[in-house]
């Protein structure tokens, strides 16, 4: 494990790498944003340009990088209830005393939607096959699913809203599913801790369709809809303040199975809060990060169930991995 000072001066709630994992991005408490590139000795560094501060009014909660189709964009939300996009510009040129000198990279705020009433607490962009679009999850119970009207100005976002909450219920997660041959969905968690499948169809009236998975019996800490290559089925994982992960197994199609089994959960008690849960690039390994100062990954072995296979820590030594 390589461990490194980030350089924000309070807490950092969130750090996402870019798609191809040479790049990471992280944001504090301190409303500030960093980008962080590895070099050539496995290092991270910030080039110029690459830190900026007072990025919100508030506590940044979460970041999400844009698929490298539409160039280096970021956008990142915040308890000042907006979303913001950001695009890096890099080489600048700029002039000066008639002539021409190479300017400094820097990341461009293109757009803030402000379409919020309370604090925006996940947000999350579609798969590429999607368009340009980012689904962003609010306290006050809505998700706005924003699209580029113009992926090359990036000003311009129309939103959709979904009204997920129920009396005062917030949401606080939200993932796509990545799959180009199922319907376009998300899917959610809430403040009560409920669980949400939202899956759109054009020839539906209304157009988006839910569905309930099993809840958590206190608030959804985070969601992440697992890559699926090659299963018969979905996979989900959340994770809540009742110390519970949940691995939610969705049937592909309700022809497959009758309803009461078209969905199953698999629940993991833990003995410390877990804040975050993200799958691998295949969906098979799911890590697992919280208060026990470990991220522990977990697998499913011969029998259906999830096993924590290895831990990793910055606080090993020379040797960070258990298994």
């Amino acid at each position: 494990a390589i461990r490194f000072a980030t350089n924000h001066v309070d807490f950092v709630n969130d750090i996402k790498y870019d798609y191809y994992g040479k790049r990471l991005a992280t944001c504090s408490s301190d409303q500030s944003i960093t980008v962080w590139d590895s070099n050539e000795n496995g290092d991270w560094v910030i080039k110029s340009g690459c830190e900026w501060k007072n990025a919100h009014q508030s506590i940044i909660w979460r970041l999400a990088w844009a698929h490298p189709e539409y160039g280096p964009i970021i956008a990142s939300c915040s308890s000042d209830r907006t979303v913001k996009i950001w695009e890096e510009q890099e080489n600048v040129r700029q002039f000066k005393n008639d002539a021409t000198v190479t300017g400094k990279s820097y990341w461009d705020l293109k757009a803030q939607l402000s379409d919020s009433k309370k604090s925006v607490q996940d947000i999350d962009f579609a798969p590429c096959h999607l368009g340009l679009k980012i689904a962003a999850a609010s306290l006050d119970g809505t998700v706005r699913i924003y699209e580029a009207i113009d992926v090359m100005t990036l000003f311009d976002w129309m939103p959709q809203e979904l009204k997920a909450g129920e009396d005062g219920e917030g949401i606080t997660c939200v993932t796509w599913c990545k799959s180009e041959f199922d319907k376009p969905s998300i899917a959610l968690g809430t403040d009560r801790g409920r669980v949400q499948i939202w899956t759109f169809d054009e020839n539906l009236s209304p157009k988006w369709t839910v569905e309930d998975l099993d809840p958590h019996d206190e608030s959804v800490m985070d969601i992440d809809w697992a890559p699926n290559i090659g299963r018969r089925y979905h996979l989900i994982a959340s994770c809540g303040k009742d110390r519970c992960i949940k691995v939610h197994k969705i049937n592909r199609s309700i022809h497959e199975a009758p309803s009461n089994q078209r969905f199953n959960a698999i629940e993991m008690k833990m003995s410390d809060d877990v804040w975050r849960v993200e799958w691998n690039v295949t969906g098979t390994v799911l890590a697992v990060g919280g208060s026990s100062n470990l991220v522990k990954l977990f697998k499913m072995n011969h029998r259906g169930d999830w096993v924590n296979v290895a831990e990793v820590g910055a606080d090993y030594g020379s040797d960070p991995l258990r298994i």
